[in-house]
């Protein structure tokens, strides 16, 4: 690697077989040959810039962590598998023809799928592992969820963890707090889930809870002069 005496290197190390297991669940079959990444990456594309965010709020969250255990937290197992996810797509490597073989997956494997995320929205849930689930590859998984449902299978299982969220909120017990409620459901970015949210429910998840609170302040109240 040639750089400059002034740089400042971040360097992210990934266990050789985790990668190579999300290959193969993306290509939904073994791999004969070792990964090999091309070794340069063209910083002005889209999936640079999402790459550079996902390194970003990876560091924030293990920074945050203090003395916790990183390996341990299920955000940075969130966010480890979407950045090896966004790499094997976006980064190429000798398998990239592969894995943007396209075809159509039947209705019963984006059932699955979409049941599958709706079961386990909370857990770090990995392209590769839907892949996995429904028995097809990543490219193929992608193009039949779009045409099925408008978004990728990603971006689903997004919007599960906003309905869930949602949920949540409304009836919550009193002493929950969004931020709670947010890490529960698999959102780490607390300041994007809010505005995400504010733009969907057109109101800020804070207002959600307050008035769910009070609705239950008020039943509590209700129950205690009927008795």
């Amino acid at each position: 690697m040639a750089t400059s005496e002034s740089a400042e290197l971040l360097v992210f190390r990934f266990r050789r077989t985790a990668v190579a297991d999300e290959l193969e669940k993306m290509l939904g079959h073994p791999t004969n040959t070792p990964l090999e990444f091309e070794p340069s990456m063209d910083i002005r594309t889209e999936a640079y810039g999402w790459l550079h965010d996902l390194t970003l709020r990876l560091c924030h969250r293990v920074d945050g962590l203090g003395a916790r255990p990183a390996a341990r937290d299920p955000g940075v197992r969130i966010l480890e598998n979407a950045f090896v996810s966004l790499l094997l797509k976006s980064q190429r490597h000798n398998y990239t023809r592969s894995l943007h073989r396209r075809s159509s997956a039947g209705p019963w494997q984006l059932r699955i799928a979409a049941e599958y995320i709706r079961a386990n929205s909370h857990l770090p849930i990995s392209l590769g592992d839907l892949c996995r689930i429904a028995g097809v590859n990543a490219r193929t998984l992608q193009y039949s969820f779009h045409r099925s449902t408008g978004c990728g299978p990603m971006e689903f299982l997004r919007a599960t963890r906003m309905e869930r969220a949602r949920s949540d909120l409304l009836g919550t017990h009193e002493t929950t707090t969004v931020s709670d409620i947010a890490a529960h459901c698999g959102f780490l970015h607390f300041g994007r889930f809010a505005n995400e949210y504010a733009e969907r429910y057109g109101e800020m998840p804070s207002e959600t809870l307050r008035r769910s609170k009070r609705f239950i302040s008020s039943d509590a109240n209700r129950e205690l002069a009927r008795r």
